[in-house]
Formats: structure tokens, C-alpha cells, sequence
């Protein structure tokens, strides 16, 4: 429960400072479908969660060179390098995120799709004090026959500098689920 109370405060913290996107659901098309080894090309795209605002980006290799961050939103692994600064809506206030890693692993023999994010550290300098952090997020689940979800367990190990670190097994008890879909950006630039 704590853990959802630090996302929820700092999401709130952050929703002054930060803008979204939109987009549509996609379909993969006959043929793109799991065939051979290796990373499947239906799931090559932009992928966005029903909740929280988190999305993916991935490569034909199956790397994610952008991401949007429930935290850190939009973000660059290749031209931002996981650094992310903005400033904020007063003066002398902003928000620094580093993402440490992120990476997704594809198992093809039961469809599953694991996607690791490693906020390494976050400075948030607000009107009213300084959050300071980090979070390792992990979404694991399987995506459907026809690739148009990925239905997923979100574990999340997050700390606040000056907390107590969450227990493991804690995290284990607090799985998020969410349901990531494809969305279509043919034609949007």
C-alpha cells in the first residue's frame, strides 16, 4: 500500500510539470505473426499501458530505444542517454530523472514478454522540498495469439531517500496488472 501511495503522490507532484500523448490501437497483419526465432515482428511498435501512462517503443532487434516513463515520461535512450532534466513550473524547481537500464526479453515458446526498467536514481526539487529515489520496474506477461496485447504483471521496487527500502516479498503481494496495446502511427509523424 505504501507503494502505491508514493507513486500516487509523486505522479500527482509531477502531473504539473509534465504533458502526455495519444494514440490509437493497432493491428498486426497476416504473416507478421510469431514466426522463427528471435524477437516477432507484430510486436515491433509503439506499445502503451491502459494505466499509468507507460508505453514502449520496440525495435526489430527487440531493444527499446524509446520509452515513456510513468515518472521520467518521454524518453530517448539513444540521444538522451537515460538523462532526463525539465524544468519545473516555479522557479528554482525541477525534476532529474537517470534511467540505468532498460531492456525487454522475448521467450517465443509461451508468448511471454519480460520489459526491465532501472530508474537508478530521481532528484525532484519542489516548491515545498526535495524527492529523492529510484525504482526498478518489472513487466512480465504473455502477449495474445493475435499481438494486439500484452497482458501484464507490473512489480515495482521503488524507495524514497530516507525510507525503508520495500521488502521483496512485499513487491511479490503488490502485482499491478495492466494490459499494454499496440498502438497505430502509420501516417502520424
Amino acid at each position: 500500500m505504501k507503494r502505491v501511495i508514493h507513486l500516487f503522490l509523486m505522479g500527482l507532484l509531477l502531473a504539473a510539470m509534465l504533458t502526455g500523448c495519444d494514440g490509437s490501437v493497432g493491428s498486426a497483419s497476416k504473416g507478421e505473426l510469431f514466426k522463427g526465432d528471435g524477437f516477432p515482428q507484430c510486436l515491433v511498435g509503439v506499445w502503451k499501458a491502459n494505466r499509468y501512462g507507460w508505453a514502449f517503443k520496440f525495435e526489430p532487434d527487440g531493444s527499446i530505444r524509446k520509452l515513456r516513463h510513468m515518472l521520467a515520461r518521454e524518453v530517448d535512450m539513444v540521444t538522451d542517454e537515460g538523462v532526463i532534466y525539465m524544468e519545473g513550473p516555479k522557479e528554482g524547481t525541477y525534476a532529474l530523472f537517470i534511467i540505468e537500464l532498460c531492456e525487454a526479453n522475448y521467450e517465443p515458446d509461451t508468448r511471454t514478454l519480460l520489459v526491465k526498467v532501472f530508474l537508478d536514481q530521481y532528484e525532484m526539487v519542489l516548491p515545498n522540498g526535495v524527492l529523492e529515489g529510484g525504482s526498478k520496474d518489472y513487466f512480465t506477461g504473455q502477449v495474445s495469439e493475435d499481438c494486439k496485447t500484452w497482458n501484464v504483471e507490473w512489480r515495482i521496487d521503488s524507495w524514497l531517500k530516507g525510507s525503508d527500502h520495500i521488502d521483496p516479498n512485499r513487491m511479490e503481494a503488490n502485482v499491478e496488472p495492466l494490459v499494454f496495446t499496440k498502438l497505430d502511427l502509420t501516417g502520424k509523424k
